[in-house]
């Protein structure tokens, strides 16, 4: 059963990665009109990412319904796709059912030698580069070859990109999980 500490959670997260999504990431594509110019800011979606996968301490379906609530809430925004556009956000939550059960599959391995940071950097990393690849498989569906070229190579030339700033937001994230540690464990 989720306690009350995980919904609480859940829903912080949820609303924070919203207003990043409001605030930053969706004006770099409102202001420069650039498909995929807000892969520059993908810095902030790694520290909730790996802060929230962290807190959660391995415990399954928590970080796919964090998700969940936070795609039904960017639904007005252009990220990932049109605005209103329900379908283009598929890829997002099928990636974090992804990373959900890939995550808490390892977490007890590496929390018992003590490697949560490495596993935090590999597994950013995993679902900032999945996610948009995803995407684009998904994409050709429903988009016309245009757009979905123009995100394909986007996501390509911005790829190391992506990758240094989800090592770099996943560190931030460890490090705010290791602040919040004694909050979680109930010692203040």
């Amino acid at each position: 059963m989720w306690n009350s500490k995980d919904l609480t959670l859940m829903i912080v997260f949820a609303a924070l990665g919203t207003v990043y999504t409001v605030f930053v990431t969706n004006m770099a594509n409102q202001i420069t009109g650039i498909a995929g110019a807000s892969f520059l800011f993908i810095i902030g979606y790694a520290v909730f990412i790996s802060a929230q996968l962290l807190l959660f301490k391995g415990r399954r379906w928590r970080f796919l319904a964090s998700s969940t609530i936070f795609v039904v809430l960017i639904i007005p925004t252009s990220f990932a796709g049109a605005p209103f556009d329900v379908f283009a956000r598929i890829p997002v939550v099928i990636s974090a059912g992804i990373l959900d059960v890939m995550f808490n599959s390892v977490y007890g391995y590496f929390e018992k030698r003590n490697k949560l940071l490495l596993l935090t950097l590999i597994f950013a990393v995993e679902y900032n580069l999945a996610s948009p690849y995803i995407s684009i498989i998904f994409n050709h569906v429903f988009y016309p070859p245009e757009y979905v070229t123009a995100l394909a190579n986007a996501v390509m030339l911005m790829a190391p990109i992506i990758v240094i700033e989800s090592l770099a937001g996943g560190y931030m994230g460890y490090k705010v999980y290791q602040r919040t540690k004694k909050v979680q464990t109930g010692i203040i």
